[in-house]
């Protein structure tokens, strides 16, 4: 085989794994991140009282409220544009990075953490872009409480949405900013810790990591990722909401929100659905960093 031809099949690879390893991820964590976008919609200045029906006060209270009024297959409503997206812009999400870190072994002067920052502005950069109408209609649906029969289905939300606010940026490109910010610095941290201690430990100690200790690095590069990025989530969700439409322009632009946030709500509201997006993202992070790994070399082979 020619070095183009195999040049095109390992890039072909590598975007394959990244995608297999997505469309997994997607359906086994889905409910985990319907919970959390519920908890960073709601406001507390709308809470009537103490012991509010329609509030979620945490992860348990939101799922046994959604699963009595909803049913189910509540926690799986809005799954069809994070399935369409999220499997091909993982993908191509560690098939761009793949192409840095290659770039810094042909280049061995360029410094690493430069290699780690430029990959995570880049794949933040392409996955904003392409992930923002698809969270646009997600949220839309996901903070629909009405039982799964009487959702709107996805393309119905979709016309809803561009009917009410057009192509731009306030339909379906609504939150572009905050979704560019957050998927960015997710992916610096994401990317740079994970590969930063392997390359330390490669050239200090002169040796690979085993399965396990590859596990719990991932699950803490998915930790670390998500507390640095979880303001600009909530910001995000808060502006894609159906809230932003009724609150005029209270919720519109990233910084601006999370002021309002700080300001009205404390900044603790700026960390909401932290937990439950850790005890998503920390085993989702590290499968898909191994899956990617093992299913290259699988591949390859």
């Amino acid at each position: 085989m020619s070095d183009d031809k195999w040049k095109l099949r390992e890039r072909a690879l590598y975007l394959l794994s990244g995608c297999t390893a997505s469309a997994v991820i997607v359906c086994s964590f889905y409910p985990l991140d319907l919970i959390k976008t519920r908890l960073q919609i709601q406001s507390e200045a709308l809470l009537t009282s103490k012991h509010d029906p329609n509030y979620y006060y945490g992860m348990v209270d939101c799922m046994l409220k959604m699963y009595k009024k909803e049913g189910i297959l509540s926690f799986w409503k809005g799954i069809l544009p994070p399935l369409v997206v999220h499997t091909p812009r993982r993908g191509l999400k560690f098939y761009i990075f793949e192409e840095f870190k290659k770039y810094s072994l042909d280049n061995k002067d360029q410094s690493q953490l430069k290699i780690y920052l430029l990959g995570g502005i880049c794949t933040g950069l392409v996955e904003g872009i392409l992930m923002t109408p698809f969270e646009v209609i997600k949220i839309m649906l996901q903070s629909n409480r009405s039982v799964v029969q009487k959702t709107p289905s996805s393309w119905k939300m979709t016309q809803i949405v561009i009917s009410t606010g057009g192509y731009g940026l306030n339909g379906l490109f609504k939150g572009l900013t905050a979704t560019i910010l957050e998927m960015t610095i997710y992916n610096i941290f994401f990317f740079g810790t994970y590969y930063s201690v392997q390359d330390i430990l490669a050239t200090h100690e002169n040796r690979k990591l085993k399965f396990s200790e590859k596990i719990l690095l991932g699950m803490a590069s998915s930790s670390f990722a998500t507390v640095f990025s979880i303001p600009l989530d909530v910001a995000k969700s808060r502006i894609q909401s159906p809230a932003s439409a009724s609150n005029g322009k209270k919720y519109k632009w990233t910084f601006p929100t999370m002021r309002t946030i700080y300001k009205e709500e404390g900044l603790t509201a700026l960390t909401k659905g932290l937990f439950v997006k850790i005890l998503r993202h920390a085993p989702a992070g590290s499968i898909m960093l191994i899956m990617n790994d093992y299913l290259n070399q699988y591949f390859l082979s």
